[in-house]
C-alpha cells in the first residue's frame, strides 16, 4: 500500500491536534481542579454535583433563616428580661416602700414614678429589629403596645358618656363625604338652601350621580347639657356645656381620654395590645391581633396540611405573641378583676400609690409577682428555641463538611495525579513536535 506524502502529513496533523487537545485537558484540570468544566464531559458525576451543590445552598438558607431567628430571639429576650427584671423591681421596690405613715405629697411622688416606670415598660415592650416589631406578632405595621389615660370617678371606675354619631366637618364647618373613588368631598349650603360640592382642591362637583352616591363621613362626639340642670332644691347640678354621664353598655356610651391637666386621682391607664384591650378584650393571647405564626424554614422540611396551613412541627415559627408574654385577661382568683397583664398592673399599681390605696398597692404586689413568672417563663421558652437553633447551625455544620468532602470527590481532581499527567501530556506533545520535522517531507526550499 502506498503512502503518499499528504496522508502522512494529514495523519500527523491529526495526532498532534491530539496530543495537544489531551495536553490542554490536562493543563485546566491542574489550573481549575476541577474533574470536568462542563456537564457534557461526565454526565453522571454533574448529576451527582448539582445534588450536593443544592443540599449546600438549602444549608447556607437554612443557616441564614437560623441566624436571623436568633437575632431576632435574642432582641426579644433582652426587652422583656429589662421589664421583668429592672423595670419589675423598681415597681415592687416602690410598693414595698410605701407606709401608711407618709403623707399625699409622697403618695403622689411614689405614683408619678411607677407610671414612669410603667410607661418605660411599654417602650422597651415596642422594641424592633431590622424595622420589624418583634412582640407585635404577624403584625408589623406599628408599634404592638399602646396605652390611653382616661377618666375616672374618685373611686377610680372609668367614667362613661353619651356620644352621638354625627356628620364630620372640616375646620371651615364644610360637610366631608367621599365619593365612590374614595376621594374626599366637601359640601356646604350657599345660604339658598343648595348644597354645592366640590373636591378638596377646589375643583366643583356638579356630576349628578357622583354626588347621588357620595358617603357622609361620620364620627362619635360627646353630647352636653343644652341648659344647666337643678334639683328639686334647685341647686344646679349639671352646668350648661357639661358632658352627659352614662353607664358602661348604654347606647353611645364611650370613655373619655384624660387632658394634660387630669392626675392619677381622677384618671387610669389602659393598655393596649395591636388595638385590643389587653386585660378586657380575652384571657387567650391567641385571640389577639397578630395571633398566628410566622414559620421558616430551617431543615424540617415544610409541609402544609389540606388547608394550605403550614405544619408548625415541620417549621420553625418566629412570630412572638406580645399578649402572651406579657399575661392578658381578667385574674379570676378573686373579685377584684386585677389584669393579668404586667403593664397594665404597673399602671394600676401607680394609680393606687398616687391616692395612697394601701390594699390595692399590697394586693398587686403579689399580682405583679405572677405576671413576672408568666414573663420569666416566655423567656425560658425563647431560651429553648435558642438551644434548638444552637444544635441546627452545629448539625448543618458538621452535614455541611460532609458534603464538602463528597463534593470534592465528585468535582476535584488528586492534585498529584493531575499534575503528573499533564508532565506526561506534555512530553508527548514536546516529542509530537519534534517529530513534525520528519513527518513533513523537506521541500526544494529547504536545500535552496
Amino acid at each position: 500500500m502506498r503512502v503518499t506524502d499528504s496522508a502522512s502529513i494529514n495523519q500527523y496533523i491529526s495526532n498532534n491536534h491530539s496530543t495537544l487537545s489531551a495536553y490542554l485537558d490536562k493543563f485546566n484540570k491542574v489550573l481549575t481542579q476541577q474533574k470536568f468544566n462542563r456537564a457534557s464531559e461526565d454526565s453522571v458525576s454533574a448529576n451527582s454535583a448539582m445534588r450536593i451543590r443544592k443540599q449546600l445552598e438549602n444549608l447556607n438558607m437554612y443557616d441564614t433563616n437560623l441566624q436571623n431567628a436568633s437575632d431576632i430571639f435574642t432582641a426579644a429576650e433582652t426587652s422583656l428580661y429589662y421589664v421583668s427584671g429592672t423595670l419589675y423591681n423598681n415597681v415592687n421596690q416602690k410598693l414595698v416602700s410605701i407606709q401608711s405613715t407618709k403623707g399625699d405629697v409622697e403618695f403622689e411622688a411614689i405614683g408619678n414614678e411607677i407610671m414612669q416606670q410603667a410607661e418605660a415598660m411599654v417602650k422597651a415592650l415596642n422594641v424592633d429589629s431590622g424595622g420589624r416589631q418583634l412582640l407585635a406578632g404577624t403584625s408589623n405595621n406599628k408599634e404592638p403596645f399602646t396605652y390611653k389615660y382616661y377618666l375616672t370617678d374618685e373611686n377610680g371606675n372609668f367614667t362613661y358618656y353619651e356620644t352621638e354619631n354625627v356628620q364630620k366637618t372640616d375646620a371651615s364647618g364644610n360637610l366631608i363625604f367621599t365619593d365612590v373613588n374614595g376621594d374626599t368631598v366637601l359640601g356646604h349650603d350657599d345660604g339658598a338652601g343648595n348644597m354645592l360640592y366640590e373636591y378638596e382642591d377646589g375643583t366643583a362637583l356638579t356630576d349628578a350621580a357622583m354626588i347621588a352616591n357620595l358617603t357622609a363621613v361620620t364620627e362619635d362626639v360627646y353630647k352636653t347639657y343644652a341648659d344647666d340642670v337643678v334639683d328639686a332644691e334647685g341647686n344646679v347640678i349639671h352646668k350648661k356645656g357639661d358632658y352627659i354621664e352614662t353607664t358602661e353598655g348604654a347606647a353611645g356610651a364611650k370613655l373619655m381620654e384624660a387632658g394634660e391637666n387630669d392626675t392619677l386621682k381622677n384618671m387610669r391607664a389602659i393598655v393596649y395590645y395591636n388595638d385590643q384591650d389587653v386585660t378586657r378584650y380575652s384571657d387567650k393571647a391567641s385571640e389577639y391581633n397578630g395571633a398566628g405564626g410566622i414559620f421558616i424554614d430551617v431543615g424540617y422540611g415544610i409541609k402544609y396540611d389540606s388547608n394550605g396551613n403550614v405544619v408548625p412541627t415541620t417549621a420553625m415559627d418566629i412570630a412572638l405573641n406580645g399578649a402572651e408574654y406579657t399575661g392578658c385577661g381578667v385574674d379570676d382568683s378573686d373579685d377584684k378583676e386585677d389584669s393579668n397583664n404586667m403593664v397594665q398592673l404597673a399602671f394600676d399599681a401607680a394609680r393606687a400609690a398616687y391616692n395612697g390605696d394601701l390594699e390595692t398597692c399590697n394586693r398587686l404586689i403579689d399580682k405583679l409577682s405572677a405576671a413576672q413568672k408568666t414573663m420569666l417563663e416566655g423567656i425560658t421558652g425563647l431560651g429553648v428555641k435558642q438551644n434548638n437553633i444552637e444544635f441546627h447551625l452545629s448539625k448543618d455544620t458538621d452535614y455541611r463538611m460532609n458534603l464538602q468532602e463528597k463534593q470534592n470527590e465528585v468535582e476535584c481532581v488528586d492534585l498529584t495525579e493531575a499534575i503528573t499527567q499533564l508532565e506526561a501530556a506534555q512530553a508527548s506533545y514536546n516529542a509530537a513536535l519534534r517529530l513534525g520535522s520528519q513527518a513533513v517531507p523537506q521541500s526544494i526550499f529547504n536545500f535552496i
